[in-house]
C-alpha cells in the first residue's frame, strides 16, 4: 500500500514545523510511517513438525505435519496485530508402524483425524478455518471425509459413526513456534504452553454431526 500524495505532503510539512534538524525529523517521519503503515509481522511462511497419533485400534504412528501461510498486518488496530491465514495444510504418514502408508494429504482445510476403517483403508476428516468455499464439498456438515482409494484421496459421504469423535491430530498450533516433535505425552500442547496456549473452538476439538 502506498501513501497518498495527500499524506506524504502532510507528513513532509510535519517534519519541517518539527524544527528539531535533519536527524531528528528524518526519525520523526520514520516513526509516523511506520504508525500509518505498519511491517508486515516476521512470521515463518510454512511450519512443520512430527506428531505422533494414536489410531482408533491403538495403533501409534508418525506423521509429519506442515502448515504453509502467511502473516497479514491489521491496520486498523495498529502495529504488532494481525492474523496468519492459512493458504494449505500438509500431512504425511512418515511412520506408519508397518502398515501401508497413505498418500501425502494437502488441502486448505484443517486435517483433525487421520484413521483407517474397518477394511483398512486410510481416511482423513477435514474441517474449515475459513468457511469460503466449503459450503460446495460440504454444505450439510462442519466437517468432510476422504478416503485413499487407488493411491488418491477422494472425497466420500462422511461415515455417521463418526459423529463425537475425538480429534486425534493436535488443533492448536503457533506459526514459526511449534515443537520439532510431538509424542503422545505431550498432547494436548495445552498443557506444555499452560496458560499462554491458543483458545481452541469446539469445532476442531471432535466431529460433531449434530446427530443427537
Amino acid at each position: 500500500m502506498k501513501p497518498s500524495k495527500t499524506l506524504t505532503a502532510l507528513l513532509l510539512s510535519s517534519v519541517l514545523l518539527s524544527g528539531c534538524g535533519e536527524n531528528s525529523g528524518t526519525s520523526y517521519i520514520i516513526r509516523v510511517m511506520n504508525l500509518f503503515f505498519p511491517k508486515t509481522p516476521n512470521i515463518a511462511k510454512q511450519t512443520t513438525w512430527k506428531e505422533e497419533v494414536q489410531l482408533q485400534d491403538g495403533t501409534r504412528i508418525w506423521v509429519r505435519r506442515t502448515v504453509v501461510g502467511k502473516a497479514h498486518q491489521d491496520m486498523m488496530n495498529g502495529p504488532g496485530r494481525g492474523e496468519y491465514r492459512v493458504s494449505a495444510y500438509r500431512l504425511e504418514v512418515v511412520d506408519s508402524a508397518g502398515l501401508p502408508p497413505p498418500p501425502v494429504w494437502e488441502s486448505k482445510w484443517l486435517d483433525i483425524v487421520i484413521d483407517r476403517d474397518k477394511d483398512g483403508t486410510w481416511y482423513v476428516v477435514v474441517t474449515p478455518v475459513n468457511t469460503k468455499g466449503w459450503h460446495d464439498i460440504s454444505p450439510k456438515y462442519l466437517y468432510a471425509q476422504f478416503k485413499a482409494i487407488n493411491g488418491k484421496w477422494q472425497q466420500v459421504e462422511i461415515d455417521p459413526a463418526l459423529d463425537e469423535r475425538t480429534a486425534n491430530l493436535e488443533p492448536r498450533f503457533r506459526a514459526g513456534k511449534m515443537p520439532e516433535s510431538v509424542p503422545l505425552y505431550d498432547k494436548p500442547l495445552s498443557k506444555i504452553w499452560g496458560y499462554s496456549s491458543p483458545v481452541v473452538d469446539e469445532q476442531y476439538h471432535s466431529v460433531d454431526l449434530d446427530l443427537h
